[in-house]
């Protein structure tokens, strides 16, 4: 899950290390940076507890570098993060202000460049089901390399359904072949 995902904070409180059951964080240590979960990171944040410093790959020129990228693949390409899309999200929800620290001049044109490179991802997943039903393809040939999370919860239902019909479909051609062998 996105919230897993661990970002780097700067702390402006001390504390000791805290004990969570997927394990120890800490000890915080004011202004010193430290690897924390992404929902902790939120947590203290909507509580002025710190800053969030965002992933290396969450800048403009990055993620319109992987725009370009995008357009220029027929498959999808490998994100710097299965979760790139939620933590940007995340990040641009609740710690805006901290990416302008962090050099990013123009949070408006970051925020389009990431709905940029999940709309033509989304495209070529629609694309992808309409080739499903004109083109010839057998289910063991469908892949989804480098598609994030996000993206598969967004189809999961949709998927399912298509493969359920497409396997009773193959299931009815087999038989039918099957029948006119003998």
């Amino acid at each position: 899950m996105a919230e897993d995902e661990w970002v780097t904070i700067l702390p402006s409180f001390n504390h000791p290390t805290m004990h969570f059951i997927s394990g120890d964080i800490g000890p915080f240590e004011v202004s010193i940076p430290i690897n924390v979960p992404l929902w902790l990171a939120i947590t203290l944040k909507k509580r002025k507890m710190c800053n969030i410093k965002p992933p290396s790959w969450m800048t403009t020129e990055n993620i319109r570098s992987l725009v370009q990228r995008e357009k220029s693949l027929e498959g999808f390409q490998q994100l710097p993060s299965l979760h790139l899309m939620e933590i940007s999200f995340e990040i641009l929800k609740y710690a805006s202000e901290d990416l302008i620290a962090s050099n990013e001049k123009d949070i408006d044109e970051l925020r389009v460049a990431i709905e940029d490179l999940f709309y033509i991802r989304n495209h070529k997943i629609r694309n992808g089901f309409v080739t499903l039903g004109t083109e010839d393809i057998s289910l063991s040939s469908i892949k989804l390399n480098g598609i994030q999370s996000m993206e598969l919860n967004n189809i999961r239902p949709i998927f399912t359904e298509t493969l359920q019909v497409l396997a009773e479909f193959d299931k009815h051609i087999d038989s039918t072949f099957q029948a006119k062998k003998f």
